[in-house]
């Protein structure tokens, strides 16, 4: 178990610097609202990435056990409300300020590509 848990931790340490080197090179030299406007956008993109496995490991893990599609369901649902309160408080150090949405949306991007990479790992483990 110790392996796996750092084969996903390398695994999605790698996602987000990937995702974050391309958002560096996408919006270098941008000013404050073309960088929030940017962090949208990373946010928005890792979000459909989201959605899409998201599907995929539903369907992996109704077809193995409905059981395990229901705790999946109820697991994402939680995820979703941690994710946004999480980011909302991280994003408060800059209350009021341009950073705000920049500091937001980074964290919902990072959260995003974290969870899409624990989905795809649940899809392996039942199947998919």
């Amino acid at each position: 178990m110790g392996v796996r848990v750092l084969l996903v931790t390398t695994v999605i340490g790698s996602a987000f610097a990937s995702a974050m080197t391309a958002f560096a090179a996408d919006c270098a030299g941008s000013d404050q609202h073309s960088l929030n406007r940017c962090a949208e956008d990373e946010y928005r993109a890792a979000d459909r990435s989201l959605n899409a496995q998201y599907k995929v490991t539903r369907k992996a893990m109704a077809a193995a056990d409905p059981d395990a599609e229901r705790l999946l369901i109820a697991a994402q649902r939680a995820w979703i409300g941690f994710r946004d309160a999480h980011c909302e408080a991280s994003a408060h150090v800059n209350h009021g300020g341009s950073m705000e949405p920049l500091t937001r949306f980074g964290c919902l991007a990072e959260a995003t590509a974290v969870r899409t990479e624990q989905l795809k790992q649940l899809a392996e483990d039942y199947g998919n």
